[in-house]
């Protein structure tokens, strides 16, 4: 008898909540009591009596992936039902509107499934849930794959022209030998990781992925990677860095990071790009078992960076914060006084060396435009030291108006063959990280060959993308509508090495180049390079000529700010530093 009664409930279990192995086919709601309030047990239509469709499909506005599920659903359900079914975003207003909402859309009942389908089965990364709740018909799932999945189950199994009685609930529920992560007993499932929109480093974006595909694969949870301004404040977050969030304690300490486990939050920070990175790497460590509020570390990037393995481990092998009185002309020269280039209006274009124009100042490097009757003044610096192979990022705050063009560019000296210094050297590589023409709406990434092989055969100056386009791709442009980012500080950065290279901008990668497609490439792509930072001011040449008329754009806008600027490498024998400044 008793075999009898555990028999019952487990087909029972079987009948709502599905598994990797075999699905729920059944659509009937006869829920338990902890399912009251949540899962709606109503009958459904999808037509009414003009056999017009009851539902729309609402997808998360913004979320491109989901797009091509709701198109499929739409198109699907046209087919079965011999009618027309609107696809809209959940921007458009769902108040006592029937309908079936796709992924993670901006609705209550979305909150609902979400949390019903985490408290009841788990709610791990390939779960999902098929529900009615009120007026909705819910399909949820974190991963864009089972919501797809999800979508055809809906379809194949549920859309008919007669309805369901008694409502839907389908759960389909992952398998794995998963562990149990908790930060102060609370799953670890439930937490985000949240940065900065802006001014964040790559660095530590890079550990936050492998904090995420770490907990995956422990847990079956995959945690989001929220950006600060885009999303409100939620109840369990992992906040990484200068976050705009209540309790984020500012490092002051260069090297200094601090994990601070509290409550329902964790606050990850340091004083530097490297020592924030080297915070998440270690918070990762410590992922396993129940993780409290006497987790809690204070360290030093230096003093951890001991346990890692710098052959395979990117860390810090040069450096610049700006942090003194005046440039270090050991490490920088400042100016090019041969350099003249055309500028506008019967002026020429200069790099100023004056410290009126090139300047330190509360911790930062300045470039300031100014004019006189002759000349348009810019400025430049550039590193004695030279380096090869590894990331290199610049926070900085770059001019906006026309006439403005900044940029932080890497560039070997082997220019002219070793035995003959009258003929030029093909491949001597130039590494744009940041070029910007003044418009900064947007800026451009770009690997040069200087010199290059003519049309004509003959060795020439020009210079051109090793792929010999200047393609849009290469643009990173603001995210944000209205706002651009000579605003603000942002962070800009190149990871580098024999076969890739790779360009970034506030932590998230948005071009590479594949360096190994020619010998030419190969051999651009194997110089050491030598740093600048550079502005020009009034240039009747460039992409995007002209000077601003703007008095605000000269007052407010027209400097180059540089907060810090820093390389790090690895100790695998391939990355190299030269000279003494960059030892």
């Amino acid at each position: 008898m008793k075999r009898l009664i555990c028999l019952f409930f487990v087909l029972l279990l079987c009948l709502f909540c599905g598994c990797s192995t075999e699905e729920n086919k059944a659509l009937a709601n006869n829920d338990s009591s902890q399912a009251a309030g949540v899962i709606s047990r109503d009958d459904i239509m999808f037509l009414n009596a003009d056999n017009e469709s009851v539902y729309r499909v609402v997808r998360p506005d913004g979320d491109f992936a989901v797009t091509g599920v709701a198109q499929y659903v739409c198109g699907r359900m046209r087919t079965l039902l011999g009618a027309k079914v609107r696809n809209t975003s959940d921007a458009e207003d769902g108040t006592d509107q029937y309908e079936i909402l796709l992924g993670d859309s901006d609705r209550p009942e979305v909150e609902a499934a979400r949390e019903y389908l985490f408290t009841q089965n788990g709610g791990r990364y390939g779960d999902y849930i098929i529900c009615t709740i009120g007026k909705k018909i819910v399909i949820f799932s974190h991963s864009a794959d089972a919501l797809k999945t999800a979508a055809e189950y809906f379809i194949e199994n549920i859309v008919n022209p007669d309805g369901i009685k008694g409502g839907i609930k389908h759960v389909y529920k992952v398998e794995g030998n998963f562990t149990d992560i908790t930060i102060n007993s609370v799953p670890i499932g439930r937490f985000s990781f949240v940065r900065p929109h802006y001014n964040s480093s790559y660095l530590t974006e890079l550990e936050m992925e492998k904090a995420v595909e770490q907990v995956y694969s422990e847990t079956g949870y995959r945690l989001k990677i929220l950006h600060d301004t885009y999303h409100k404040e939620q109840t369990y977050e992992i906040i990484v860095g200068d976050c705009e969030r209540e309790g984020v304690e500012k490092i002051t300490g260069y090297d200094d990071f601090k994990i601070t486990v509290s409550g329902t939050k964790v606050f990850i920070n340091g004083g530097s790009a490297h020592a924030t990175a080297m915070g998440v790497a270690e918070f990762s460590k410590s992922l396993g078992g129940n993780i409290s509020d006497s987790d809690s570390v204070v360290n030093t990037y230096s003093e951890a960076l001991r346990n890692y393995d710098v052959g395979t481990t990117l860390y810090k092998t040069w450096g610049e914060d700006f942090d003194g009185e005046e440039i270090n002309t050991v490490v920088w020269r400042v100016g090019d006084p041969t350099a003249k280039w055309e500028g506008l209006n019967g002026k020429a274009q200069v790099r100023s060396s004056d410290p009126d124009d090139v300047y330190i100042k509360d911790g930062c490097f300045y470039i300031t435009a100014r004019e006189d009757d002759e000349y348009y003044y810019g400025g430049v610096i550039q590193t004695y030291g030279t380096y090869k192979y590894g990331y290199i990022e610049m926070s900085s705050k770059i001019p906006h108006g026309r006439g403005f063009w900044t940029a932080l560019y890497l560039c070997s000296d082997d220019r002219y063959s070793a035995t003959d210094l009258s003929v030029p050297m093909l491949a001597s590589p130039e590494y744009d990280v940041m070029e910007c023409f003044g418009n900064s709406e947007h800026y451009q990434a770009n690997i040069h060959s200087w010199p290059r092989n003519g049309a004509d055969g003959l060795y020439g100056w020009e210079h051109i993308s090793l792929d010999n386009t200047h393609g849009n791709e290469k643009r990173y442009h603001s995210p944000d509508n209205g706002i651009v980012l000579g605003y603000d500080f942002h962070t800009y950065g190149m990871m580098w090495d024999s076969e890739k290279v790779t360009f970034t901008c506030d932590g998230d990668a948005f071009f590479s180049y594949d360096t190994t497609t020619n010998e030419q490439d190969i051999e651009t792509n194997n110089h050491n390079v030598w740093i600048r930072i550079a502005m020009n001011v009034g240039s009747a040449t460039n992409p995007e000529p002209g000077i601003t008329e703007d008095p605000n754009d000269w007052r407010n806008t027209g400097r180059f700010v540089v907060d810090w600027v820093n390389v790090y490498q690895k100790n695998d024998g391939k990355c190299t530093l030269n000279g003494s400044v960059l030892d």
